[in-house]
Formats: structure tokens, sequence, C-alpha cells
């Protein structure tokens, strides 16, 4: 973005108490003022001694300027003064006694400096307005210049990849920190990395924007406030409260110790975000006083002033239906914030009275307690009371509840509570504690980890602390996630980073388990979803119905189907032509896994398993078959995307994402890849190695290796990471499984390639059956975009010296034996090009060695199918 032109021709002038220019290190009061006669002319801001002076006594220019702000009445001993910061680092103060008079020159200045194109912020009352850089989105490499005024708790921005103004609502934020030179403001959906090229005016305004993003009174809308608008504190005593209370007895009813709730709630004004509430730490009763006592406190009330006594004048009208019309009407009038807090506190109220018998609180004693609460009043009648019970009682037909998401709640408090009895009883640990087993990356003894699972913990918060206890730093564009495995359907599906994980738990089958690995496939998914032009996706997929022994209609196999994903459904249709769909499924009640059971015969590995569980809890299965890993991909996406609102990952998480590790570069974990074998066997042989079925880039080329004059030969993959081990090479026998010899004759076989990093393809050449002395020629056509790079050459562990000299005139140096790796790589650049495989000149009946060629490719390069 580029600094601003000179826009302003005139402005105003007159007296102002000006400072003298301040370096960071200094600050002036008002003794240190002088009066002096200012003007605005031609982007230049000149000061005189008085004005009759015709030489300045200083200027500066628009151009200059870096940062403006309005302070608050008598910051600095006058009734109003502004500051302009400059890229010099300096800073002046300027102050008058004319509030009116200080707002147009703000105005002025503010007008004269900032681009043309970021004028919208001019219309806001801003406390400080101007340039920074920042970094953000998908490209985090290099920093871009935006614009940005801050106005009370919005900081408004215009930024250089968008034409309109954003708006970040900095009381919502999920988290507010300064790592290193930057101020990292994370969103729900995205991060902003504001960064310090001035060290003067950056730390004005990390101090503004902290300040502004923190509780700022005693109303509700001046709380640090969830996405839904509901204050932080609250929702954080609501959690915790859910998580370990529910089956405390007299819960709201028993007070906590007064010492611990005052300081409770003093942490909780003062940053709301950083607290932690965790079993152990903090007791029951006292999480629940510090709620009541903010609500209590409370300026305005819940309620509000305004219409508190139209609520209590409802709670007495005897007809039900004009009762709850007036509830209803009355709820709409509250403002945003105090009516999401009124829902998420009655709804929360509504659960504890569910399990009263186990907590002895049902709705008339929880009435009790938080009518003289919510209305602030001394308790001496019940009008308040009986608003809360009411609200309580008739919860679902006032709020407008869906019943299924109400069962869903339920189902999932039950759960917890079922499991903190099970704890409580066996003695083993406290109640609400469920242990479990995670695998970090796969399913083996050495890599279980033995984890305690709260209520509240998320997928995203299992990734961390198992991570964390391997001691692994996460590196830039590393996506790790937690996935839950399905042995029984040969399925697994990557958890959404914010989804429980105790409810999962709760649910898992015996041949089912949760593991910590790397999503390969995120960033891909990522790049796609953020350069489609519509939320909607729609393409043909072969579709299975899993039936029951009753089951009668579609008969057994697969068969083409056109789908439509919107957000809201899933639509069947027998063709592309049809109107109106076969089948529909709601989008929210569909959980997709990646996989399909090999027994089901898939026409293609690329294919999903499909469950959908009605609102009778009634469940279908069926699969879903792609052509592509790209269509699998592609798919995969769009679901993740319509089921989470568009939030499929946390936006530049700090831990989960960063980017991926280098590839290993030993040989390892090898699978035998025949170079030809009908379509499926082809398909099928490529999936046993592909780590993760949907990284696939779309830049695709085709890379082909053409062997001719061999006895037979494989395509190996590797993944052994710490280096190469000859011993990892297969025996012949574990390599019986050939194309057939081709003896003499001349043969060809090819591999497709596409974009994406494997650690190398090996290609292996068995002469066993060759004619001694013969020769087997490898050529590699060279089509990608950008050069192939790095190719090696290594043998086996067994030779004779004719192999290895032979071997040494192939492509660069070779080190043969026990050592596989080529110091000296050869860069292919080249059409094509062709090198001979050596065979040994062995005795009838002797064995001869075989001849291995490396293949390092390029980290955009990867394994799409056979061709």
């Amino acid at each position: 973005m580029c600094k601003p032109s000179a826009r302003t021709r005139g402005g105003p002038e007159g007296r102002i108490w000006l400072t003298d220019p301040l370096l960071a290190v200094r600050r002036c009061g008002k003794g240190r003022a002088h009066r002096r006669w200012c003007t605005l002319n031609d982007s230049i801001f000149s000061y005189y001694e008085n004005d009759r002076n015709a030489v300045p006594n200083g200027e500066i220019k628009m151009e200059e300027i870096v940062c403006l702000v309005n302070n608050p009445p008598d910051t600095h001993g006058f009734e109003s003064t502004f500051e302009v910061y400059i890229e010099s680092e300096r800073l002046y103060l300027f102050g008058l006694e004319n509030p009116e008079a200080i707002r147009k020159w703000v105005k002025s200045i503010a007008k004269s400096f900032i681009h043309p194109r970021a004028d919208e912020l001019l219309s806001h009352d801003f406390e400080r307005i101007g340039r920074l850089q920042y970094k953000g989105g998908l490209n985090l490499q290099r920093a871009k210049e935006g614009w940005f005024a801050l106005t009370q708790s919005v900081l408004y921005a215009f930024l250089e990849d968008s034409d309109k103004e954003e708006a970040v609502h900095l009381k919502k934020l999920q988290e507010l920190s300064v790592q290193g030179d930057s101020l990292v403001l994370v969103e729900r959906r995205r991060t902003l990395y504001i960064q310090g090229e001035r060290k003067l005016d950056f730390l004005g305004w990390v101090a503004a924007i902290q300040k502004a993003a923190g509780s700022s009174g005693d109303t509700l809308s001046e709380q640090q406030l969830t996405e839904s608008d509901i204050p932080v504190i609250v929702d954080r005593c609501i959690d915790y409260i859910t998580q370990c209370g529910l089956t405390s007895e007299g819960i709201y009813r028993k007070s906590g110790q007064n010492s611990k709730t005052t300081s409770l709630l003093e942490m909780l004004r003062k940053d709301a975000r950083r607290v932690r509430l965790k079993e152990g730490e903090h007791q029951v009763d006292d999480v629940s006083n510090t709620l009541k006592r903010f609500f209590r406190d409370l300026g305005d009330g819940l309620f509000t002033k305004e219409f508190c006594q139209d609520w209590l004048k409802a709670a007495a009208i005897e007809n039900e239906e004009e009762k709850i019309g007036q509830y209803r009407q009355l709820l709409s009038s509250l403002p945003v914030v105090n009516r999401a807090t009124v829902k998420a506190l009655i709804n929360h109220l509504y659960r504890v009275q569910y399990f009263s018998e186990m907590n002895q609180m049902n709705t008339h004693n929880l009435a009790i307690v938080f009518g003289p609460t919510l209305f602030q009043t001394d308790g001496k009648d019940y009008k308040a009371g009986r608003v809360v019970e009411d609200l309580i009682s008739r919860y679902v037909v006032i709020f407008s509840v869906d019943e299924q998401e109400m069962r869903k709640q339920q189902d999932e408090i039950t759960a917890i509570i079922k499991m903190r009895i099970a704890g409580s009883s066996s003695g083993t640990q406290q109640a609400g504690d469920f242990i479990c087993t995670v695998y970090l990356e796969e399913k083996k003894t050495e890599a279980e980890q033995h984890v305690k699972i709260p209520a509240t913990m998320t997928a995203e918060e299992l990734t961390f602390e198992i991570l964390e206890r391997r001691k692994i730093d996460t590196k830039e564009k590393e996506y790790w996630s937690c996935f839950e495995v399905n042995e029984r359907e040969e399925a697994e599906r990557p958890l959404h980073y914010s989804e429980k994980v105790l409810p999962i738990l709760h649910g898992l089958g015996t041949d089912s388990y949760l593991v910590v690995k790397k999503q390969l496939s995120m960033e891909n998914m990522l790049i796609y979803l953020a350069s489609r032009v519509s939320d909607s996706k729609h393409g043909m997929m072969k579709f299975r119905e899993e039936r029951n022994l009753l089951g009668l209609g579609l008969s057994t196999g697969f068969h083409d189907r056109y789908f439509i994903l919107n957000n809201s459904c899933l639509r069947l249709y027998k063709e592309v032509r049809s109107h109106r769909p076969e089948k529909e499924w709601p989008v929210k009640n569909l959980k997709v896994y990646l996989g399909i059971k090999k027994k089901l015969r898939p026409p293609s590995c690329w294919g999903f398993t499909v469950f959908y569980e009605n609102e009778k809890h009634e469940k279908q299965q069926w699969y879903l078959c792609c052509d592509t890993q790209m269509e699998l991909r592609e798919w995969f996406a769009s679901f993740l995307y319509v089921q989470n609102g568009g939030n499929v990952w946390p936006s530049e998480s700090s831990k989960v994402r960063a980017s991926r590790t280098q590839q290993d570069s030993r040989l390892g974990n090898i699978s035998l890849i025949p170079l030809r074998g009908n379509e499926n066997e082809m398909r099928n042989s490529v999936a046993a190695f592909a780590a993760d079925p949907l990284t696939v880039s779309d830049n695709q080329s085709a890379l082909g290796f053409t062997v001719q004059g061999a006895a037979s030969c494989w395509l190996v993959a590797s993944r052994l990471p710490g280096g190469w081990d000859g011993d990892r090479i297969p025996t012949r026998e574990s390599r019986r499984r050939e194309l057939g010899g081709v003896g003499e004759h001349r043969a060809s076989s090819a591999v497709s390639l596409a974009p994406d990093p494997f650690p190398g393809w090996v290609l292996v050449i068995d002469s066993e059956q060759t004619k001694p002395g013969g020769q087997c020629w490898v050529t590699v056509p060279s089509r990608p975009r950008e050069p192939l790079s790095k190719g090696r050459q290594g043998g086996t562990c067994r030779r004779d010296a004719a192999t290895g000299d032979a071997a040494r005139q192939m492509i660069s140096p070779g080190n043969w034996g026990r050592c596989f790796e080529i110091p000296s790589p050869l860069q292919i650049s080249s059409p094509s090009l062709s090198f001979p495989c050596p065979h040994a000149r062995g005795t009838a009946g002797e064995a001869t060695a075989d001849v291995i060629c490396l293949l390092s490719l390029p980290q955009t390069w990867k394994p799409l199918g056979l061709a």
C-alpha cells in the first residue's frame, strides 16, 4: 500500500500549545509547552512563533505521519490534546482548551495523511488512527501495510488484500498476546499479526488495544465476550459447573469462601480470557458464588432497569399463552448481550434442575436463589423468583429451543455424570475424571499415552497435551490433529479442533480408538476452500448403501449417483438431469470418515464411510467413492466447511498450525508396487503406501519410468526416518509378487506422479533371470513444470566387481555396499534421460545382484496413480 498523496490544499490555523518534539525516551508535561501559531497547508503542518512570523519554527509533512492519537480529556493537563507520531520515532503533543477546535484539527490532519482508499476510517469517532505492518491469511511470509482506526472496543482496518473496511471486535477475541515484535489477535476464523516497525507508536497501539479488549465497566456489554455475545466470565463459570458441579448437592444454594470468591471475581474481571478454572484448584461452591455475585453487582442488571418492572408484571399474567408471548416480547427488547446471556444462564439452570434428584436443586429452589440475584432485590417477596421459575420451566417454548439439540446436550451431560459416579465408586479417580488411551501417530504399545479427559477438553487441547508430553515441537505448516479410527470399518475421521472429546470417547466401540498424528491434507484443503467461488459442491460419486438383513431395494455394489452438497443438506440424484432427489440428509446429522473396508470391493481407494442418525436415533450407513484423490480431498474439505460454518482450522494456531517438516530421507516401511496389473490392483497398490489419500496438489503433471529388458521390477516407496538402512531392502523371498519375466523381450510400464513431498521413489530391477551380460535401460522423461532434481542411485548389499564397476559409470560416483546414498546427485533437466542398469556376469545358476536406482523427487512431487 503506497503512502498518501497530498490532498489538503488548505486547513485550519490558529494558536495551539505545542510541546517540543519528543524522542521515545522522553515525556513532556504542560510546563514544557509553548504556544505556537499552527497552519496546515499543502499537506504540511507548520508551527510558528506567532502569526506574524513568515518562517516556521518547524514542519511536519503529512507523509511522515504514521499515527494520530486523540487523547481523552485532561490527559496532559489540557482539556483536549492530540499526539502525532512520525517515521523518525518522534512524538509531538498538541493541546487546546477548546474540544471542538481539537476535533477539527484531528479530522483535518487525519484526512491529510490517511490513504484515499481508507477514507471510510474517518467516519468513526476514532481514538487512534494510523498505518501499521501486519501479517494474516494463508501467507505469513511477507508483511503488508494496512490502515487502522481504534474506536472504543472495535479495531477497524483497511488491509492491503481487501477492498472494504473490516472490523475486529476486540472484546470477542479468543486470544490477545504479544509475541516478540508482534501483537497477535486471534479471532474465530483468522489470526492477525500486527508488527512493530517503529517502537514508539507500536507500544502505544499495544497498550490501547489491550485496554480496549479488556473489561471496561460493570455492564454486560462492557465485558469480554464470546463469539455468541456471552460474557467470558459467565461462560467460564457455567462451563466449569457443568463439568464438575451438576451432581453437587445444593449447588448455587451453598456459598463458597468469601475471600476466594472475591479473588476469583477480580481475576476474571481483569482478564477472563487468561483464567482457566481447573478441578482441584477451584471449588465448585466458590465458582457458583462468583457467578451469582457477578450478576448481583451488574450496574444495569441482567434484565436492565428500563424493563425490570415489566418482567415482574409479566409473571402475574394468568393466561399461559399471553404470558409466554409477553416473555418473548420482553426478551426481544433486551440488548443483544443481555438477551444472549439470559438464554445461556436459563439453559444452564434448566440442565441443573434436570438432575435435581442428585443435586436437590429443582426449579423452585433455583428460582429462590436466582430471583433476588438477577433482579437485585431484597428477596422479601417471590415476584422475581416467579419470573426465573417461569423461564426455567418454559425454557424450550420461550426460547424456541431445537429439541434435538437439547436432547443431544442432555445425553452429553448424562454421560458426564455416569462417568463421575463410576469414578467416585471405584475410588481410583476423582469424580469427573476419565482416563483413556490415546496413541501418537500409530497404534502400538510404545506410542500409548494415558490422558485424563475433562468434560470441556477439545480435540485441539488433547492434541496439544500429547505433543507436549512427548516434547514434540511443531514446525511451520504442520497440521497435527486428533483422529477417531474405526478398525472394523477400516476408516478414520479427523476430529474438528473444537469438538469435545468426552462424548466421542463415551460412544467409541471396542474396535475404535483415538490417535494424534499429522493431517497431511489440511493445507491443500484450506487452499482449495480459499480459492473456490461457491459454498456448495456437486458432482458424480459412486454410492453404496449398507443394507440390513431385511433390507430390500438397491442391489449390492456401487452405483453412479449425482450429489449436491449445500450449507444445510446433502442430496442424492439418480442422474445429473434428475429434478427430484432420491435421498436427502441434513448435513449436521452426518459423520464422514475417510476410507472404505476392503471386503466391499470399492471401485477405487478414494472413498468415504458415512454414518447418519435422525431425530429418532435411527441410524444409516453408506459409502461414497471418488475417482481421484483430488475429488476426495475437495469433497471432504466441503463437508468440513459446511458442517463447521466455514471454521475448518484454528486461525494460525501457534502450536498446531506450523509448517510441515522436511521429508524423511531413509528407506523403510517398504511397499512393493507392481508396475503392471489391472486398474483396481494398481490403485489398491498405490493406496497401500499413501499416508494420506487427500494430500494432492492441483498442479498435476506426469513423470514416467520406462523399463526395458528387465526380468521383473518393482517400484518401492519409503518412509523410514533417520537415514538409509540397507537391511531394510527386501529379500527376494519377500518380492516374489512379480509381474512376470520378460527375458530378452522389450517391455515397459510407467507410473504417473503428481506434486507433493514423498521421501523418494526406488526402482528395483531384478536381473536374476536376465541373460548374463545383458543390459536393462531405464528412461526417465522429465516433463514437469520445474526440472526434476536430485536423481540418485544406489545398490544392494550383495555385489561383485563387475556390478560395482558398471554402477559407477551409470549416473554419478557411487558408494556401493551397505551404504546407499550418493553424495553427488544428478540434475535432470533434459526432456529425458536413459541410463543402463548393469547385470553381473555370473555363471549359470549363480544368483546375481539387484540394481537399485533412487529418484529423490522435489518436494512439489508425489505419486498420484498408475498410468
